[in-house]
């Protein structure tokens, strides 16, 4: 940079042709653009759009000076959720017109289409640069792979990682930590048994290491790592490496996001809420789809007795996710929480127990509860039916009958004999061992009362003198 500084304050230079200077000013702009800010500190945005800026003043005829005004142009709006790049469109467009195979503009296209959410698209166009140059840096593949994965493909993905890597083994640590990456989706998503997990992990957890010995400071790597101390419970190293990160000049937005969220859930770890909801919402002021961090922010306003806030923070993350099961629970049992609301806390958790079955997750039991909880004054067939879902997954974990609550037992009971079922006796006697197992002798005694006051009223009802004479001997005592 000081070079360039020193060459164009030569009288000599000076007197060179304007097009002469402007390559001077565009080879700093292409310094910026080719990640060579990443050595250069005060090489910044802002600076390489100024350094274009004049060059394109001093030569708009030079193809590299247009070129590198729509990727710079590209590059500062491509957090603006509004911006269609039109402009940079019509700018890849007319460079496209001159030269059909220019690979660089094309790969601008493929980017737009990309920005634009158009994966299929940018898949296309990313696969036309590949076909026109194999060889082409950036590498085209990259951008393959991005598409395929969030167009669901993820092994086809991984597969145009891979390539890359053999392309371009040397110098290619982006391919590396996508893959790092995939290996961590992996784990999470694929894993069988507990033992699956940890092998899966170690795996992505190696080739993540392995990338941070080729590059130290790359964020996206440190990023990682800082969620692998997080959830060792090593808040302060956690810490540590997102505040350098949030602090550091030439940081991509997204990555910082990244950082302000694990900064959030460190400080919500320490049940610092107020802090821990400012840092979730620095978060989503660079990255308004960090969906963990909206989540986040919703959870502290909950704590924070907050709860229209937070309703209406999770119904806004509804509208646009609506199959995400934390929010459709969030919501249901806030919902919950109000007799005037009843009707929509029955729309969320019926909706999350659906979600849950079809996704194999365990079905929250507070859901089942609140269900049964909602549906009484409206209906006790469906108010009974999510007790009973309630023990059958208690059972289901493992544990035996007499392990169950017995109040939820108690409570089933009583919802089948409101319905003048024989099989209510039963479940009350269910629930009296399950009583005796689970307290001690002095408050088994004391809450027995309750269980053996039911027992009396099943004996009412099942019309047998002798069950009706035990009975009237309960009430008389």
């Amino acid at each position: 940079m000081n070079v360039i500084k020193q060459a164009l304050s030569n009288q000599r230079i000076l007197h060179e042709s304007r097009s002469v200077q402007a390559l001077f000013h565009n080879f700093n702009t292409w310094l910026y653009l080719t990640k060579e800010n990443r050595r250069f500190e005060f090489l910044t945005l802002d600076v390489a759009l100024n350094e274009n800026r004049t060059a394109l003043q001093l030569d708009q005829s030079n193809e590299s000076v247009t070129l590198a005004q729509a990727l710079l142009s590209l590059k500062s709006k491509q957090k603006m959720k509004s911006s269609n790049f039109e402009k940079e469109s019509r700018i890849f467009d007319s460079l496209l017109h001159k030269h059909s195979r220019n690979c660089y503009a094309l790969m601008g296209k493929a980017k737009i289409f990309f920005y634009r959410e158009n994966y299929t698209a940018a898949l296309k166009v990313f696969q036309k640069c590949l076909s026109l140059n194999p060889l082409l840096r950036p590498d085209p593949r990259i951008g393959i792979g991005l598409c395929y994965w969030l167009l669901e493909r993820k092994d086809l993905a991984n597969q145009a990682w891979q390539n890359s890597i053999q392309v371009n083994p040397e110098n290619n640590l982006e391919a590396k930590i996508l893959i790092s990456l995939g290996k961590f989706d992996d784990c999470f998503m694929n894993s069988k048994t507990d033992d699956d997990f940890k092998t899966r992990y170690q795996e992505a957890l190696e080739f993540i290491k392995a990338s941070y010995e080729e590059d130290p400071n790359n964020e996206v790597i440190q990023i990682v790592l800082a969620s692998y101390f997080f959830s060792k419970g090593d808040y302060d190293v956690t810490e540590r490496i997102c505040k350098k990160i949030v602090q550091g000049r030439n940081v991509a937005p997204n990555v910082k996001s990244d950082a302000y969220f694990w900064l959030a859930r460190c400080k919500f770890v320490h049940n610092d809420v107020l802090q821990s909801q400012k840092f979730f919402s620095d978060s989503i002021k660079l990255n308004e789809h960090n969906l963990l961090s909206r989540v986040g922010y919703g959870q502290c306003l909950v704590v924070r007795k907050e709860i229209q806030d937070a309703i209406r923070t999770f119904e806004k993350i509804q509208e646009s996710n609506s199959r995400i099961l934390e929010v459709t629970y969030a919501l249901g049992m806030l919902y919950s929480q109000n007799t005037k609301t009843y009707n929509r806390a029955i729309v969320f958790l019926e909706k999350y127990v659906k979600l849950a079955t079809d996704q194999n997750e365990t079905v929250s039991l507070a859901a089942l509860l609140a269900l049964s909880r909602v549906y009484e004054e409206k209906d006790i067939s469906q108010s009974l039916k999510y007790l009973q879902l309630a023990r059958d997954q208690e059972l289901a974990s493992g544990k035996s009958q007499s392990e169950v609550s017995y109040a939820l037992l108690n409570n089933i009971g009583v919802f089948t004999l409101l319905k003048n079922d024989t099989q209510a006796a039963e479940l009350f006697g269910d629930a009296e061992i399950a009583l005796k197992e689970q307290e001690s002798d002095e408050v088994a005694d004391a809450l027995s009362v309750t269980l053996k006051y039911n027992i009396a009223r099943t004996k009412e009802s099942s019309n047998k003198p002798e069950d009706i004479k035990g009975a009237m001997k309960f009430h008389q005592r």
